[in-house]
């Protein structure tokens, strides 16, 4: 995984990037590749903040795209209602 993961960085130019997997509440797999600061040469690490801003949105419309798919929910419904499991 770090191998894919640092080859799409160089790829991308992406300067540092931090990434995890979580299963049942537990962390499986946590790496930290290249730079969080250029010019004073510090390494990202698992603590590392990265300013995402407003990006959550798009992670959050897919999230519900997906459960639509799923059929978890439907795009209609309203934000408090009870979401639906499909077995």
């Amino acid at each position: 995984m770090e191998t894919i993961l640092e080859g799409h960085r160089r790829e991308q130019h992406i300067p540092g990037l931090a990434f995890v997997v979580v299963e049942d509440d537990r962390i499986v797999y946590l790496k930290a590749l290249g730079l969080r600061d250029l010019e004073h040469v510090r390494p990202v690490t698992a603590d590392t903040v990265f300013p995402i801003g407003s990006c959550t949105k798009a992670f959050t419309s897919m999230a519900l795209a997906v459960s639509q798919d799923r059929g978890a929910l439907s795009l209609d419904d309203s934000p408090g209602a009870t979401c639906r499991t499909s077995g």
